[in-house]
């Protein structure tokens, strides 16, 4: 018998997005005097940022696992839907940025998202925060090594 994962919850989902977003600014800030605007698109990549006249895209997530998969497993995923987003801004030459904090939003994971990272061979996981069975709806993701993150306290 196939495993299920949780219902999707709005509730839950737009908590993880303001605490994704709020955790990717403050990293920004602290680190580089860098702010970052809210993208008015909410369909897009979440946040808008601009560093010495050079515009820049960060994608912000929390990961309620981030210790099972970033200490245990030694990677973090990048899901097929983000995968195609990402690949998106990387045609036009545009820099993209990849943050997942952890849910207290103390720890963030930071990737420099590129082609080699896009290109990296894909494996199945069912990680959809709906119901829904591994045998009839799995999803492709890039399991990133723990060595292309950067690792911050925020």
């Amino acid at each position: 018998m196939a495993k299920e994962t949780k219902s999707f919850d709005p509730k839950n989902h737009k908590k993880n997005d303001l605490l994704g977003r709020k955790t990717a600014k403050k990293l920004f800030s602290k680190n580089w005097n860098i702010t970052l605007e809210d993208n008015d698109d909410e369909y897009d990549t979440d946040l808008i940022g601009c560093h010495n006249n050079i515009s820049f895209f960060v994608e912000a997530s929390v990961l309620g696992s981030f210790r099972k998969y970033y200490y245990r497993e030694g990677w973090l995923g990048i899901y097929q839907r983000k995968i195609k987003r990402f690949q998106k801004h990387l045609d036009v030459n545009e820099k993209i940025y990849f943050a997942i904090c952890n849910a207290t939003g103390k720890k963030v994971a930071l990737l420099k998202v590129t082609q080699d990272i896009l290109n990296m061979e894909q494996i199945t996981v069912n990680h959809q925060p709906t119901v829904r069975s591994f045998d009839n709806n799995p999803e492709d993701i890039i399991a990133v090594p723990k060595k292309y993150w950067q690792l911050y306290e925020v």
